[in-house]
């Protein structure tokens, strides 16, 4: 018998999801009730269809090159005799301490006038911009969602499959392609479904690499001025968005993978490499030199170097206008992920399952686009929270509460619910069967949520610069662009080197409290 949820728990998750579809709403108002011919004239633009395309090719060529380079490291790492699996997969992940533009400031101030390479050769390389720069970047940036994702997928495949392969006469190819790949297609579509949505909602890599993206286009308009014009972009945007959710649900339509018995899994031998170990190290390098040394050296190089304006003093300023919205955003983020993971974990039914989604889609909207439906919505219905903290940091809580979930629900699944309910059992109300034995089991997985969020804040530029209010618009985040959209490398570097400290010691929160789950 289907249990009824309570309302301690629904009221949250409703307030949620009226919270995401407010805006979206509005924004299909406001389209509606502009001109039809100047909107349809707007989105037939040859402009327009060049922006999609480019935004498409970028998708596309991301998400193959991190295919790419994850899937052999994650194999690698876990189905290999290969040393230092354990650094090697702090490698995959590291990257997540560096944002997409300070990926791309390190590699524009590379070959630059006084880069590092000029310092060296004495003389400059241009660094490629345009597509192949954003490429770059947003997949070195993005790497770490598709390694993740494939690596944990594996690490539970069942041995006896392939070895049943095996004994069929099929190759370890073979064995590769028709086993192990067709195991893997929810992790692939988990980790792709991530990288598509960074990449459309990306704003502060091409941005700096000059790659006219729906994204970048959307906020040339915001910026003339024209607000409500760009309402039609803005869905269009969500439009694509939603496509890649719809996509992702229908490539998983009717899979199942589990085991039908109950029988413990055989621990998994792993593959000799022998003399193929040598490549495989060859091509880890790599990947750890451009992905993680790369722009922690460039950084440190620049912030070195004297600039012609010196902003030193200025970080603390910015890092504490970082922090004012870091810390709330992640708080808030993982007080409102608990009541969405608990209804949608213990009390499974069609509404908690519409609810939860309902949360997924904040994250699912790109930042910019999420970020003008704001905007309109508070100009027009709410003015007192135009250009609000309160309003900034809302939509940070809501734009990233999936990533608040994830590990909240992954957390449930292993926290057996026997214990609440002997909790209640005994007399205990529910706020302090939630305090006393909930909140504990899960202290590991709220610990990554939050970690998630603040990363994720830290890092974020488009909800920044148009919602949030002065002098909290003055963040870490915003000064790396700023600079760098201007060629000033050395005036960005103490941002960005601020931003890779932070960054870094919140992975290392997320490193350590999932080993600790584990």
């Amino acid at each position: 018998m289907q249990r009824r949820a309570p309302w301690y728990l629904l009221l949250p998750t409703i307030g949620v999801a009226v919270a995401v579809a407010v805006p979206i709403v509005y924004l299909l108002w406001r389209v509606i009730q502009a001109d039809t011919q100047q909107v349809i004239g707007d989105l037939l633009r040859s402009r327009t269809f060049f922006q999609l395309a480019n935004t498409v090719l970028l998708t596309l060529g991301v998400l193959g090159f991190v295919t790419c380079i994850a899937l052999p490291m994650a194999w690698l790492t876990t189905q290999t005799d290969l040393r230092g699996r354990r650094i090697i997969s702090l490698i995959g992940v590291l990257p997540l301490a560096v944002p997409g533009y300070i990926m791309a400031y390190s590699l524009l101030s590379l070959g630059g006038h006084g880069g590092p390479i000029h310092a060296l050769t004495g003389t400059t390389h241009v660094i490629p911009k345009g597509y192949l720069g954003a490429l770059l970047a947003l997949s070195l940036y993005n790497l770490p969602y598709m390694y993740l994702s494939l690596r944990s997928a594996m690490l539970e495949l069942d041995p006896s499959i392939e070895e049943a392969g095996r004994s069929l006469g099929h190759d370890r190819l073979s064995v590769f392609t028709r086993i192990m790949l067709p195991q893997l297609r929810p992790a692939l579509l988990g980790g792709a479904l991530l990288v598509c949505l960074h990449v459309i909602g990306d704003f502060g890599v091409v941005s700096l690499m000059n790659f006219q993206t729906f994204s970048y286009a959307l906020y040339d308009m915001y910026d003339t001025g024209d607000r409500i014009g760009a309402a039609a972009p803005a869905l269009m945007l969500i439009a694509l968005a939603a496509i890649i959710l719809i996509a992702d649900a229908w490539f998983l339509r009717g899979l199942t993978l589990h085991r039908t018995t109950a029988t413990a899994r055989r621990p998994r031998s792993t593959i000799a490499l022998g003399l193929w170990s040598l490549p495989a190290y060859l091509l880890l390098a790599v990947i750890a030199l451009v992905a993680v040394a790369a722009p922690i050296t460039t950084v440190s190089y620049w912030a070195l170097q004297p600039s012609l304006t010196p902003s030193g003093p200025q970080v603390f300023p910015a890092l504490w206008h970082s922090l004012a919205g870091s810390l709330p955003a992640a708080a808030a983020a993982t007080a409102l992920a608990i009541p969405v993971a608990l209804l949608a974990r213990r009390y499974p039914s069609t509404l908690s399952l519409v609810l939860e989604r309902c949360a997924f889609a904040g994250y699912a909207v790109p930042a910019l686009a999420f970020a003008l439906s704001l905007i309109v919505f508070s100009l027009y219905l709410a003015p007192l929270l135009y250009k609000s903290f309160v309003l900034l940091i809302a939509a940070y809580a809501i734009h990233f509460l999936a990533e608040a979930v994830g590990p909240i629900r992954s957390g449930l699944y292993l926290a057996t619910p026997r214990l609440e309910e002997a909790s209640r059992g005994l007399g205990l109300s529910w706020p302090m069967t939630l305090v006393r034995v909930t909140l504990p089991l899960l202290r590991n997985s709220i610990a990554v949520a939050a970690a998630l969020v603040f990363l994720s804040v830290m890092k974020e530029l488009p909800l920044t610069m148009l919602l949030a209010p002065i002098p909290y618009n003055d963040t870490l985040a915003f000064n790396v662009w700023s600079h760098s959209e201007n060629a000033g490398f050395a005036e960005a570097a103490p941002f960005a080197l601020c931003i890779l400290v932070s960054s870094a010691t919140f992975v290392g929160i997320i490193l350590v409290s999932g080993r600790r789950t584990s």
